[in-house]
């Protein structure tokens, strides 16, 4: 089985499938005769800055995707799944012939560009999450996966497609406009050398904003292979600007063992385990945190490169070095905070003034309880003080009066 996982081999056979349906082709070896050929839907072109009137896609949960080596047995398969879930994880980059191994443990299956022959069969499925197509391709590939996903979308109109590009090609904003994705991923490993760690921030909001436009979900790529602080710092940032789901590099977390009796043993990887950690947080968090929407981000002073102060006359005011906060609504226009510590590595105390804040509720990330916090009145704000681990953030339910 290829790893999925291994971009250059990835990029290759996406690009190799893209070629055979698109208008303007990349060169790439001749597709195979079970790939159909497909028009792809004309439909009126879309007001300026208006979002794309397609497939408007709602993540379940944040999707936690990793990767394993399959056994051949399905009920090996099913074990090797049910060690996913305990773990934290809830989809996995795999092949059709795990997708049962998954449902049954109530996970998603990240499919790729050989399911095109049977996608049309996969519409609504409900343990269906994507269809991945490339990697690492710039401008000059944009018509030709524009293509691609106007196929995917025409065949499965119910899943979204992934083309998970650099961010440090800062080409983002023409691929959405010339793409048009059903879902915004990108990577950026910014702990490793030269990957630009400064940029992050910078990177985020750009993100937030673009999937806000087109009114897609957001995930994003990052660094499996890193300290607990900076684990937590990847993740917890990124949820703070809205992302929704998480891929890894490295991204092979499972696989098994053959003992000498011939019985199949589960295993992961030694570096796994802070990963786990975070993951099992983030799941507790999901039911909530998924169904909220991006509202803004503000930072306290000193601002770090690419952060925000928030404005004089906002009902939200931070302080705190290295924190910031995300701000978000649920459907029904209820206000949530996802306060976070920009520091990997040191913990940092932070003081929101809340205009109008009558009471604070903080989801506990191990039990999911909504435990209240002390709210000292200050004027017209409630002013709410919260300590985040390294790199860590919390997950705030506010009560207010009637005005802001």
């Amino acid at each position: 089985m290829i790893r999925p996982c291994t971009l250059s081999l990835v990029a290759a056979t996406g690009l190799w499938l893209v070629a055979a349906m698109a208008h303007n082709a990349v060169a790439a070896d001749p597709a195979p005769s079970a790939a159909p050929k497909i028009d792809a839907p004309k439909p009126e072109a879309p007001k300026p800055d208006a979002p794309y009137p397609g497939l408007k896609y709602k993540m379940p949960e944040i999707m936690l995707i990793t990767w394993a080596g399959w056994p051949e047995k399905q009920e090996d398969k099913e074990a090797l799944a049910a060690l996913m879930k305990e773990k934290g994880f809830n989809a996995a980059e795999t092949t059709l012939d795990t997708l049962e191994a998954l449902r049954k443990h109530g996970m998603y299956a990240r499919l790729g560009v050989p399911e095109m022959g049977v996608a049309e069969k996969l519409r609504n499925d409900p343990n269906v999450l994507a269809y991945f197509i490339s990697d690492r391709r710039t401008r000059k590939h944009f018509p030709a996966l524009a293509q691609m996903t106007r196929d995917f979308e025409k065949l499965d109109p119910t899943h979204p497609t992934i083309i998970n590009n650099r961010a440090n090609y800062n080409q983002f904003p023409e691929f959405v406009d010339v793409v048009k994705p059903t879902m915004l991923v990108y990577y950026h490993y910014q702990f490793r050398p030269g990957e630009h760690q400064e940029r992050n921030l910078i990177y985020l909001e750009a993100f937030r904003k673009l999937a806000l436009k087109q009114q897609i979900p957001l995930m994003r790529c990052t660094d499996a292979k890193q300290p607990p602080g900076h684990l937590r710092h990847e993740h917890f940032t990124s949820l703070a600007y809205g992302v929704q789901g998480f891929t890894y590099s490295p991204c092979y977390h499972f696989g098994f063992k053959k003992e000498e009796n011939g019985k199949v043993t589960p295993t992961f990887g030694e570096f796994f385990q802070p990963l786990s950690d975070v993951a099992l947080d983030i799941r507790t968090l999901s039911p909530i945190l998924v169904k909220l929407k991006s509202i803004d981000v503000v930072h306290a002073e000193p601002l770090p490169f690419g952060g925000k102060k928030s404005p004089e006359d906002s009902w939200v005011a931070i302080s705190g070095e290295h924190t910031f906060t995300g701000i978000f609504q649920d459907e029904a226009g209820k206000d949530f905070l996802f306060p976070v510590n920009n520091d990997p590595g040191k913990s940092h105390e932070t003081t929101l003034r809340l205009k109008g804040v009558t009471a604070v509720e903080r989801m506990d990330k191990k039990t999911g309880k909504w435990i209240p916090l002390t709210v000292a009145s200050e004027g017209d704000r409630g002013v709410v003080k919260v300590t985040l681990a390294p790199g860590d953030g919390e997950l705030l339910k506010l009560v207010r009066s009637a005005a802001k």
